[in-house]
């Protein structure tokens, strides 16, 4: 007998997917190693000191009206804007304002800004003082008020400016 080739024609059905399907969660790979600390968003501007001295290092400051900066105070430049961030300012030079988030400096620094010893009181309430550049836990009720930030320890202010309350 010839040999007989037989053919079958098999059927298959095909389900196209248009979009994927999520399938269930598998198993948490290995935590990561840690990454370097960092100190955080902290929203600054580079602006220019026409105040005829050195910003000192958290200096609060008030913006004048051609866009520079001058120390602020409770008397008569009451509107402060943010402080000076990690260097002095030189007179006529550019330098970095930070407007909010956390402020960290030497004691010694906010010492300079504070008029006192030991850096901030840590949760006492900052305000400006009537001395421009200068910033105070007992604000002179009988000026202008203008509340700059609390410390959240002797060498950390949270920046939380408010509008001043006019004498």
């Amino acid at each position: 007998m010839p040999n007989v080739v037989k053919s079958q024609i098999v059927e298959k059905e095909i389900h196209v997917i248009s979009e994927g399907q999520v399938g269930p969660a598998g198993t948490p790979g290995p935590m990561g190693p840690q990454g370097p600390s960092g100190t955080g968003y902290a929203p600054t501007s580079s602006l220019l000191n026409t105040s005829g001295a050195m910003l000192p290092t958290v200096c609060p400051v008030s913006i004048n009206a051609d866009g520079s900066i001058s120390p602020a105070d409770a008397a008569t430049k009451y509107k402060v804007m943010g402080f000076v961030a990690t260097d002095p300012i030189p007179n006529n030079t550019y330098g970095l304002v930070q407007t909010d988030g956390q402020i960290d400096a030497l004691t010694t620094d906010w010492d300079v800004v504070t008029g006192s010893v030991g850096g901030l009181i840590k949760g006492a309430r900052y305000f400006l003082s009537t001395t421009p550049g200068r910033i105070t836990n007992l604000p002179d009720i009988s000026n202008n008020v203008a509340s700059v930030g609390r410390a959240s320890s002797t060498t950390r202010l949270v920046i939380d400016i408010e509008p001043p309350i006019l004498a």
